[in-house]
Formats: C-alpha cells, sequence, structure tokens
C-alpha cells in the first residue's frame, strides 16, 4: 500500500471515528439533558410541596389570630363601653357645674376600678392598647394633679375650677377618642 493509500485510510477511519463520536456525544447530551429535567422536576416538585405546607400554616394562623382579635374586640366592646360611660362625668355641652372635687376623687376610684375589674368584670386595663393605656395614665393623672392642687382631703363641695374641669375633660375626651381608635368605631365605611 502507498503512503497516498495508508493516508486515504487514516483519513477515512479518523472520518468515521469523528461521526462515532458525533452521534454519542449528542446521545450522552440526551442522557444528560433528560437526567437534568428529571433533576429539575424533583426539585419543583419538592418546593411546590414546600410552598403548599406554608400556606397552610399561613391560613391555620391567620384564623387564630382571626379568632383572637374577634374575641379581643367582643370583650373591648362591653369593657370600653363601661368605661366610656363613666367618662361622661365632664361633659362639654353643657358642662357639669356640679362636678367638685370629692366627686372628681370617686371618677378616679371608679376608673380603678373598671380598670383593675371585679370578681364578675374583665379587667379592663389589660385590655387596653398601648395609645388607650397612655391616656388613661393622662387622665388619672390630670384628676389627681387637679385634686392635690386643691389640697389632699379636700371635702369641701366646691365646684372644679374652669381650667381643671377642662383638662380632666379633656383628658377624658382623648381617652375615648382612643378607645373608638381601637375598635375601629368610627372608620369611614367602604364606599362612603
Amino acid at each position: 500500500m502507498t503512503l497516498v493509500d495508508l493516508l486515504s485510510v487514516v483519513s477515512s477511519v479518523a472520518a468515521s471515528a469523528a461521526a462515532v463520536m458525533a452521534y454519542l456525544g449528542k446521545e450522552a447530551v440526551g442522557v444528560l439533558q433528560k437526567q437534568h429535567d428529571s433533576a429539575l422536576r424533583q426539585i419543583e416538585e419538592s418546593h411546590k410541596a414546600e410552598l403548599a405546607k406554608q400556606l397552610e400554616d399561613f391560613k391555620k394562623s391567620l384564623a387564630f389570630f382571626g379568632a383572637v382579635d374577634t374575641e379581643l374586640r367582643t370583650m373591648r366592646i362591653r369593657s370600653y363601653s363601661a368605661l366610656w360611660q363613666q367618662t361622661r362625668a365632664l361633659p362639654k355641652w353643657p358642662q357639669d357645674a356640679s362636678v367638685d372635687y370629692p366627686s372628681l376623687t370617686e371618677f378616679s376610684a371608679g376608673l380603678r376600678e373598671w380598670y383593675f375589674g371585679t370578681k364578675d368584670a374583665v379587667p379592663g386595663g389589660m385590655l387596653l392598647t398601648v395609645d388607650a393605656m397612655n391616656a388613661y395614665k393622662a387622665l388619672q393623672t390630670q384628676i389627681a394633679e387637679a385634686v392635690s392642687a386643691r389640697g389632699i382631703g379636700h371635702a369641701t363641695h366646691e365646684p372644679l375650677t374652669p381650667g381643671d374641669y377642662e383638662a380632666v375633660r379633656a383628658c377624658a375626651s382623648a381617652l375615648r377618642t382612643e378607645l373608638t381608635k381601637d375598635l375601629l368605631s368610627r372608620r369611614e365605611t367602604p364606599g362612603s
């Protein structure tokens, strides 16, 4: 065999080998692609299962907190109604000229009884939000300041000064405003 023939045979074998390698390469790529697709489907299914579990847990949490919120709202309505009625002691229109310092002390004691509760009533203080609690404290502080300015044990039935009346009345009004915020009772109705 001549060198040219030999080179021709080698070239033909090389071409055949290249063709075989190309075919096997395509097959190998196809096998790898199938393995990759299978792994992706498994990961996707795993993620779907995890998302479904998280969604179910989220729904359970919403249901739980919704029930707690509904119960808390019901308790607040009952308790806040009693507190609201107590704060009528100092109306703005018309002002009650009969309110004196001893009655202001009684008003404070009634608020304290509501706050700590009785054996028949839930302590109202534990139902207050932070803002409502701050308003309650401001009211009790203003009452204490008004009464102490007149002297401890001031037993005369002297009407409140206009300044004391307005200061305590404004604090009671601020407390009522916070109660309505807690209950969402003064918000706009949908569509209005």
